[in-house]
């Protein structure tokens, strides 16, 4: 089995003076569906939260997390240990 092979992990540093890297980062980002607390998520719809680890960086929308950079198997883990479940979608 030739698995394809991942990008290894990167920062991703986003700021004002190039907004079309940010909608782009946006568009190319893989979804995953979210289980956390009701009282969490609905605290999370004023606007989207950031969570920060060492080699992830997530934005919580509503149901969704829209991932700023691509994870490896174990990187979901460590969303999970905020508290949220990741699961791919879409």
């Amino acid at each position: 089995m030739n698995e394809r092979r991942q990008p290894p992990l990167r920062r991703v540093t986003l700021t004002r003076n190039n907004p079309e890297r940010l909608e782009n980062e946006r568009r190319e980002s893989p979804r995953f569906r979210v289980s956390a607390s009701v009282r969490f998520l609905r605290a999370a719809t004023d606007g989207p939260k950031v969570i920060d680890g060492d080699a992830l960086k997530v934005s919580l929308i509503g149901m969704r997390v829209v991932l700023n950079q691509p994870i490896h198997k174990n990187e979901q883990l460590l969303v999970a240990t905020t508290g949220l479940i990741a699961t791919p979608c879409c």
